[in-house]
């Protein structure tokens, strides 16, 4: 009884803990979003944020015109922001 009520404990811990962690990405990329719209760098009514790599320090995202019709490359902005206790502290358009 005690090994089942364990394997169900641990299981319900990994689940929240990928929860958490899918949670704080996603903070982190609408956190960059927001940055680089501050910086005047894309307009979030006309852009789409996509994660495109990074670790707990660095987010890479690719912003894509929503209207997806007429988009080539020139469109595409893509972003690196670096984040420090909970804020990011620059955005810079690669």
């Amino acid at each position: 009884m005690s090994l089942k009520f364990i394997t169900a404990a641990a299981a319900a811990f990994a689940v929240s803990a990928t929860a958490a962690h899918a949670n704080s990405w996603s903070d982190k990329i609408d956190m960059c979003a927001v940055a680089a719209e501050n910086e005047g760098l894309i307009d979030l009514a006309r852009y789409n944020a996509e994660f495109d790599g990074g670790n707990a320090r660095r987010i890479s995202v690719v912003f894509y015109p929503v209207a997806q019709g007429d988009a080539g490359e020139d469109d595409i902005v893509e972003v690196e922001c670096r984040i420090a206790r909970g804020r990011v502290v620059s955005v810079d358009q690669r």
